[in-house]
C-alpha cells in the first residue's frame, strides 16, 4: 500500500495541479524516494488470504507475490497460486 501510495504521489494523481501535501507528509515521501534511488535492489513479498461468500457459499483463496529488482537491469516477479499453480518472469 505505501508504495502504492507513494507512487500515486509521485505521479500527482488524477488532479497535479490541485494536489497540496502537507510539509511532514512530503518529507516522509522524500526520504522513502531517497532511500529507493540510493539502493542496489529491494523486494517485496506478500502474502494474500482471502475468503470470499456468495450465495451461501464460502472459498478460501490463497497465494504469493514476490517483486525484486536489482540495478541497473534486473527485475524478477514471482507469483505462487498455491492449488492454482503459479508462474516466474525474469
Amino acid at each position: 500500500m505505501a508504495i502504492t501510495a507513494v507512487a500515486f504521489l509521485a505521479g500527482g494523481g488524477a488532479n497535479a495541479a490541485e494536489a497540496k501535501v502537507d510539509a511532514e507528509s512530503q518529507k516522509v515521501v522524500d526520504q522513502f524516494s531517497e532511500f529507493y534511488a540510493s539502493a542496489k535492489g529491494f523486494r517485496v513479498s506478500v502474502d494474500v488470504n482471502i475468503n470470499v461468500q456468495r450465495q451461501g457459499q464460502s472459498q478460501d483463496l490463497r497465494f504469493a507475490q514476490t517483486l525484486a529488482t536489482e540495478r541497473p537491469n534486473k527485475l524478477s516477479y514471482v507469483y505462487d497460486g498455491g492449488a492454482t499453480g503459479g508462474a516466474t518472469v525474469v
